[in-house]
């Protein structure tokens, strides 16, 4: 007899292994069964959506090195030399 977790841990193999558009063929078909049965979840597009990397600018990503040095300002903009002469 197999358990709604087993049947589930099957299918999910199964799915990872098709290529990505027939995967959302499959996300499109059981969305289908829940509409006929009056049952709604989040939509392919709200799944994207929630999948897709997040951009976010460098000073974000490097925030753990920022600072990370001793003895020096924490922000090279307060040394008003520094940025003297850049770009000519």
């Amino acid at each position: 007899m197999i358990t709604i977790e087993t049947a589930l841990e099957k299918a999910i193999v199964k799915i990872k292994q098709l290529p990505t558009e027939e995967q959302k063929q499959v996300i499109r078909f059981v969305e289908f069964l829940e509409f006929t049965t009056g049952r709604m979840s989040l939509s392919l597009q709200q799944i994207e959506k929630t999948t897709e990397p997040k951009e976010i600018s460098f000073a974000e990503a490097a925030k753990d090195w920022i600072g990370c040095l001793d003895g020096l300002p924490p922000d090279l903009s307060t040394n008003k030399a520094y940025m003297e002469g850049f770009g000519q």
